[in-house]
Formats: structure tokens, C-alpha cells, sequence
């Protein structure tokens, strides 16, 4: 782990152990829970010839909890005190979430795993040169009711400090393409610096669309793609098999979707 992850994590850190110390807002994340910084295998992510990033806002607390609200049976993250961030704790962090996704991913990837095995990479799977890593652009706590459902003010103090470290995580991974699906007023809420170009918009179902943007940060050229989260399904409301067409040909010449 090199000292800029490093930093990087104990910031998500300190600001997890900030959130939990408010006797309030420590009332809205999910006990025993950690700060999910990425999701995936961050190394084979630096080894890939063409390095993507899935984003969306927050964590499920599913990625925690049964239906019921008890503890998974079958943990997705290993549970890690972090209340004073040290090599060694911060070394158990970026395992546990390196191996998220060969261990037991929530559904919500399943479709971004289609997707991005339709355009030449996956989160995990072996034979792809080009793997992906998913990260939450609002807060990377998982909270007891859904992010939606919490008051403006706490969704205001999560989001005022989750996107500060979201933008920092991603400036590190330097992506060469975003697939985000989300609505388009929280697009330009995270990304305030880009206009999009309307690509597709599908006719029969009012407000679904592929938009994208192209800029160039540090001589580095990004694509960035929005889709529409279609009632929890991201990049849905239209068959897969056609949005992977459109992001197919979105992505001629940057990944190897063939």
C-alpha cells in the first residue's frame, strides 16, 4: 500500500470514527459496520490495461444485514476496529475490501456485471484484462434506514463530508471511464465541472438515457457515462443486451468490447 492510499484510507477513517462518536448521527450507520472505500480488487484494478470505475451513492446496509436485521450469516466484509487506524488494521481494510466480490457480492452488481462483461471487463472474473472497482460518491457508510430515507440534515452532513473524500479516492484511481447511474440533478452535484452530450434516450420509456461527457484532468483523458438508476437497476428500463450496443459503441477504441 503505497502512502497516498494510505493517507487517503485513514481520512475515511477518521471521518467514519467522527460520524459514529456523534451520539446522533452514530444512530443512523449500521452497527459493526465499516467505511466501504472501494469495492473490488484494487490491484488487478491498477494492472488493467483500461481502468474503470462503477459509481454509485451509498452502501446498502444489505451489505451488512439479513432482511430481518441480523447480521449476515455469510459476512461480505470482515469486521475491523478501526477506532485508532494503525498499519496493521488499515492492511486488514484494504483486504477485506479487495475480496468483496469473491466473496459474497450483494445483487445490486449483478447487472453492472453484465454490463461491464458486455464492454470487455468484470469485477472479478478471471480471463478479463480489464477489471473494475465500484465506489459510493455520497458516503461510504452504510445506514439503518436507506440513505433516501434519512432527514436532509442528516443526508446533508454524510454528503458534505463523503463527496470531499469520494473526489479524492477518485482523483488516486484516476479512471479512464465512470459508469454512474444515477439521476441527473445528483450527476451534477458530484460532477460539477462537465456537460453532458445526450447519446441515447430510449423513446419508449420517457427518461431513460446514456449520456455521456469526455474531459481531461492532469493531460488525463476520462469518459464519463451516466445512465439512469431505473427503480434500484442501474443503467435499466431497457433491455441490457441494447445498452450494452450503445456502450459499445460509446467505448470503440478505449476498451476491447468485442
Amino acid at each position: 500500500m503505497d502512502n497516498t492510499l494510505e493517507n487517503i484510507m485513514k481520512q475515511y477513517c477518521d471521518d467514519f470514527n467522527q460520524i459514529i462518536g456523534d451520539k446522533t448521527m452514530s444512530s443512523y450507520i449500521v452497527k459493526n459496520s465499516i467505511p466501504i472505500i472501494w469495492f473490488g480488487d484494487l490491484e488487478r484494478y491498477q494492472a488493467s490495461p483500461v481502468k474503470i470505475v462503477t459509481v454509485g451513492l451509498n452502501p446498502s446496509w444489505h451489505e451488512f444485514l439479513e432482511k430481518d436485521k441480523t447480521p449476515l450469516k455469510n459476512p461480505r466484509f470482515k469486521y475491523i476496529d478501526l477506532s485508532s487506524p494503525d498499519e496493521n488494521n488499515l492492511n486488514e481494510l484494504y483486504s477485506t475490501l479487495n475480496e468483496y466480490f469473491y466473496v459474497n457480492p450483494f445483487s445490486f452488481f449483478k447487472q453492472y456485471e453484465k454490463i461491464l462483461q458486455g464492454i470487455g471487463a468484470s469485477f472479478y472474473q478471471a480471463g478479463y484484462s480489464n477489471i473494475a472497482l465500484h465506489a459510493d460518491a455520497y458516503t461510504p457508510f452504510a445506514t439503518d434506514p436507506f440513505f433516501g430515507k434519512l432527514s436532509s440534515d442528516v443526508q446533508w452532513q454524510l454528503k458534505a463530508r463523503g463527496m470531499a473524500l469520494h473526489q479524492n479516492l477518485i482523483k488516486y484511481l484516476c479512471p479512464d471511464v465512470i459508469l454512474i447511474s444515477v439521476a441527473k440533478d445528483v450527476f451534477f452535484e458530484i460532477h460539477t465541472d462537465v456537460t453532458l452530450e445526450e447519446v441515447d434516450v430510449d423513446p419508449r420509456t420517457k427518461g431513460v438515457y446514456i449520456l455521456k461527457s469526455s474531459r481531461a484532468k492532469n493531460g488525463h483523458n476520462q469518459k464519463i457515462i451516466l445512465g439512469k438508476n431505473f427503480k434500484g437497476t442501474p443503467f435499466g428500463g431497457r433491455p441490457t443486451n441494447e445498452t450494452i450496443r450503445i456502450l459499445q459503441r460509446m467505448l470503440a477504441g478505449t476498451v476491447n468490447t468485442k
